[in-house]
């Protein structure tokens, strides 16, 4: 899909049903061909549940905030690449150029390697940091959208790279994170945002954190450690609530302590 797309979207929002009877039988997608940089308002790709590999084009390539590859139970592999000159011949180069992950983009993404979805959050970290006035037109390219990754179950190690500021809610929640590094000097981490990650034992800050939103790691009951040598501004309401295995608390400067955020 997207050849000769030189002018306007090749798919309109009114058309989020054209793939509505064949999302069940789907098993491949092909969007290397697409030469826009920006997909939004998709919700016609979404609920693909038996999609296995998903192919997408090796330029920048924004994906929007529209829960773009929600539902896609069943992805193992995404590939990258782009036809030659006649659309006849794939080339496949394996070049991630992902330069915004919007909200809900792999939303129940059960089988997403974990080197896959970390490959596209230092893909879209990079090109924020190159690009700090990109945000504009409903993109925000340095943020990891609301509920991006929520139930994407085979990360295990996730690091938060330099150029994103902030994570949305519910980005990462009911995941099976055990280990979680945050190098990146973020604004927000949003309400909810790590929750129920029952596996998370360690949670490394290694910048300024502006705040922790409410319930950010609430029912995270295996994480022991919290230390920072860095300040963070705000700790919001039941932010740690029920992390029952946090046994120690060594914050170099914080500012604000919300309502039962250590209950």
């Amino acid at each position: 899909i997207g050849r000769g797309t030189d002018e306007g979207n090749i798919l309109q929002y009114s058309d989020w049903y054209a793939f509505s009877r064949m999302k069940n039988d789907l098993k491949e997608l092909d969007l290397a061909a697409w030469n826009k940089e920006k997909v939004n308002e998709s919700y016609y790709m979404s609920n693909m549940s038996n999609l296995e590999k998903l192919i997408l084009p090796d330029h920048n390539f924004a994906i929007g905030d529209e829960y773009m590859f929600a539902g896609a139970k069943n992805l193992t592999a995404i590939q990258y690449g782009h036809y030659d000159a006649d659309y006849k011949t794939l080339i496949k180069t394996d070049d991630c150029n992902v330069t915004c992950i919007g909200k809900g983009a792999f939303k129940h993404g059960y089988n997403i390697p974990q080197t896959t979805i970390q490959t596209m959050i230092d893909k879209a970290a990079a090109y924020a940091k190159a690009n700090p006035n990109a945000n504009k037109d409903g993109f925000k390219y340095n943020k990891i959208g609301d509920e991006a990754f929520y139930q994407c179950y085979k990360i295990k190690t996730l690091t938060i790279p330099d150029g994103i500021a902030e994570i949305g809610y519910e980005a990462f929640a009911e995941n099976n994170i055990e280990d979680l590094n945050c190098l990146a000097a973020i604004t927000l981490i949003g309400g909810k945002a790590f929750r129920d990650n029952k596996s998370l034992k360690t949670f490394t800050i290694g910048a300024n954190i502006d705040k922790i939103d409410y319930e950010a790691f609430i029912n995270d009951d295996k994480l022991q450690n919290l230390t920072s040598g860095y300040k963070i501004g705000t700790i919001g309401n039941n932010a740690f609530q029920a992390c029952y295995g946090l046994n120690s608390v060594d914050i170099n400067d914080v500012g604000t302590i919300g309502q039962d955020a250590f209950n």
